[in-house]
């Protein structure tokens, strides 16, 4: 009998334990639910026509997600992908490295087929490693200097206009301007004048706006005017990206202590495609998003005056008459990241995580399988859990800073496949942000209907005309 009680006390034992690890731990693939979404109309198409429908991806994944919750699934042609709009999901992704190629592989044709975006395992950790040095924090000090310069330089530019008469300042080009003059010095060395410059952007832009058509659902025939006018430009930005890395090569100190991309992409690139894949890459990461990020902040601290002079006021408190320093510039970051954060958030900017895990992923009660594509995009703004109001919403005291807001607010992504230069592109656009405050008062010119327009980057649908009064 007591060797029977103590079976019988085994087996109770046992089946508790089981009970309470179902109830609290339900990992097993059999106790999760399949990811809801919808089902695809075709097995070549998927999901394409939804998606035509709804105007954008950014559009048809916040109808997606309102239909079926923050996680959800679709079929983007035959590829199954699951979307994920809540940030405490991201969490599962921060140790993944691998990347679906398939998302992006519409801008293949720009950034080339060897371009890191597309490199997964230890091709993609050894360049990732090689390439963090010249974006890392300590190397950020080297490109203050040049984000000073170049915003000086377009805070003299807004002065000489007005004394000219002119009144009104297209500030979306002035910003594109400043955002590709210092990614280009900055990462590849000094530029000769400003004509190589405008050159460059005007290459860019063609290559670009064949991008975006092609998002679209357009593409050029095979031979046109149009396909040969989108080679000719890829050919001169590929042109320009070749002679900055011979002049680099043909000097004397090629790896200095103030260390830049190009000398990352000249000592560990295995051929010159992947060298200029890979610099292509960084200049389309860098200057779009951060031209359309200063564009919209500067939109918004200029249609809502009481957010831009509390802006002007803790950025005076902080730097006052002083240049940047890379500690300052850390504080004035956090400032405007609060100050700008609810307003950028309503533009839905961009905000995308793509990741490949090659194992199964618990999401809440579901579960991802090895393989599956994931993306999280910047339907977590639209998140009524997080943004009770995303559209409408405005900064106050009681909301500046909630922390359920900075953790779906991350717009370079999360964990180790983060934007390699989240850190360039805060300091770029942090500096300025604040030169411009500290030096003009800003307004929206009347008359503008300014709508936001989603591409692979949200960009304003028109320029946006500014007012400037000295402070």
């Amino acid at each position: 009998m007591p060797f029977e009680r103590q079976i019988l006390s085994a087996i109770f034992a046992l089946t508790a334990i089981f009970i309470v690890k179902k109830i609290l731990y339900p990992s097993d693939k059999k106790d999760r639910k399949v990811i809801p979404g919808l089902k695809a109309k075709s097995c070549q198409q998927g999901n394409l026509e939804d998606l035509e429908k709804a105007g954008s991806l950014q559009e048809f994944l916040t109808e997606l997600h309102k239909k079926f919750g923050d996680v959800a699934s679709f079929w983007l042609g035959a590829q199954y992908v699951v979307s994920i709009a809540s940030p405490d999901l991201f969490k599962e992704f921060e140790a993944v490295f691998n990347r679906p190629k398939c998302l992006f592989m519409l801008f293949e044709p720009l950034i080339g087929a060897k371009s890191i975006q597309y490199a997964n395992d230890e091709d993609g950790k050894s360049r990732r490693k090689e390439y963090d040095r010249s974006m890392a924090h300590s190397a950020i000090h080297q490109y203050i200097k040049a984000f000073t310069e170049a915003s000086l330089q377009l805070v003299e530019s807004i002065v000489e206009e007005e004394s000219k008469g002119i009144k009104t300042h297209p500030i979306t080009k002035l910003v594109a301007a400043y955002a590709l003059k210092v990614d280009l010095i900055c990462l590849f060395g000094a530029v000769e004048n400003d004509d190589i410059i405008s050159n460059f952007r005007e290459n860019y832009h063609v290559c670009w706006t064949e991008m975006e058509s092609r998002l679209g659902g357009s593409f050029p025939e095979p031979g046109s005017d149009r396909e040969k006018m989108f080679l000719k430009s890829l050919q001169s930005l590929q042109s320009f990206v070749s002679q900055m890395v011979k002049k680099r090569r043909e000097e004397e100190d090629l790896f200095p202590e103030n260390h830049k991309l190009i000398d990352s992409l000249i000592s560990h690139s295995p051929d010159v495609e992947t060298l200029i894949s890979d610099a292509i890459s960084f200049v389309v990461g860098g200057f779009h998003t951060t031209s359309a990020s200063l564009s919209w902040t500067f939109y918004f601290l200029a249609k809502y005056p009481q957010f831009q002079e509390r802006v002007f006021r803790e950025i005076q408190e902080v730097v006052g008459s002083d240049e940047f320093s890379l500690e300052k510039r850390v504080e004035v970051c956090y400032i405007l990241n609060k100050c700008s954060m609810k307003r950028l958030e309503s533009a839905r900017l961009r905000h995308m995580l793509r990741a490949s895990a090659d194992e199964d992923i618990a999401l809440q009660d579901h579960v991802n399988q090895a393989g599956t594509r994931c993306v999280g995009i910047g339907v977590t703004f639209q998140n009524p859990n997080f943004f009770p109001k995303p559209t409408t919403s405005i900064l106050t005291a009681s909301n500046l800073g909630n922390t359920n807001e900075i953790a779906a607010f991350q717009p370079f992504g999360i964990g180790k496949r983060i934007c390699p230069g989240y850190r360039f592109a805060n300091a770029e656009a942090v500096v300025c942000v604040a030169t411009i405050i500290r030096k003009f008062r800003l307004s929206l010119a009347e008359g503008q209907d300014i709508r936001k327009v989603y591409g692979l980057v949200t960009h304003p649908s028109n320029e946006i005309f500014i007012t400037v009064e000295v402070r």
